[in-house]
């Protein structure tokens, strides 16, 4: 079972322990930066082990990181960012999501119920579109509004009094350097 994305709970609980390190291939990063919109995924790890807890329940411990690329809400320029994250599950058999929670402010170890299966893909995702930044911006966004020449092509005397000629041009540039890109 070693290195596998989707593993069988049984094999689990009789081996008492699992230890897994997880670098997928170029072509699962592309499908999972598609899946998240971004614009790139890279140098993801998925790094862990699963013990069994009293002979029938799971807990999952890993860290997860990643680099991810996505558009600055505020230019447009490709943004990196690296995500660190400590992830914890625990997958209880028979287990009912009934119990009263305790408060939502508090983090706590994610419950779910434990099927015949667990995909470490799935929870990568999972965990991806939890941690990449929602509004993305560039360190320093003033340096677009101070010199935006070097973000934009040529502006003709007739744009000059149409800003949003400015933004259809500086579009039409980012358009141009992401097929480039590909």
């Amino acid at each position: 079972m070693k290195n596998q994305t989707e593993l069988v709970v049984k094999k689990l609980i009789n081996e008492k322990k699992y230890n897994f390190n997880l670098y997928p291939k170029k072509s699962i990063l592309d499908d999972i930066a598609q899946n998240l919109d971004l614009l790139s995924l890279g140098k993801l790890s998925f790094i862990g082990q699963i013990s069994c807890i009293k002979n029938v329940d799971l807990k999952l411990e890993a860290t997860l990181r990643a680099v991810v690329t996505q558009k600055c809400v505020v230019t447009l320029v490709p943004v990196q960012s690296e995500i660190v994250s400590k992830v914890e599950r625990l997958f209880i058999k028979g287990w009912t999501n009934n119990l009263p929670s305790s408060s939502e402010t508090m983090l706590e170890t994610v419950k779910e119920v434990q099927t015949d299966k667990i995909n470490l893909l799935t929870i990568i995702v999972e965990e991806l579109s939890l941690e990449v930044p929602t509004y993305p911006r560039v360190e320093r966004p003033n340096e677009f509004l101070i010199n935006p020449q070097k973000y934009t092509s040529k502006i003709s005397d007739e744009a000059v009094n149409n800003p949003f000629a400015i933004l259809s041009n500086f579009k039409k540039e980012m358009e141009s350097q992401n097929d480039d890109n590909e």
